[in-house]
């Protein structure tokens, strides 16, 4: 697999994937195990410890994703 890191400064604050973890299949579709049940859309929030924070959601079956500045 592929490990991606962030840059410094930018920390995760909350998300709600199991373990943390987030896996695309070969379609580019989230893999349903990385999500609790029933929910269908993952959600990472990364902020920069001072001011600005963000969510990332991602679909499940689409894998689309979406980006909200808070």
């Amino acid at each position: 697999g592929v490990t991606y890191s962030l840059e410094n400064g930018i920390l995760f604050s909350d998300m709600n994937f199991n373990d943390w973890l987030v896996i695309f299949n070969e379609f580019g579709q989230l893999e349903r195990s990385c999500l609790p049940a029933g929910i269908m859309t993952g959600k990472i929030i990364i902020t920069n410890g001072v001011v600005d924070s963000t969510m990332v959601e991602v679909t499940c079956l689409t894998g689309r994703i979406r980006e909200t500045n808070l």
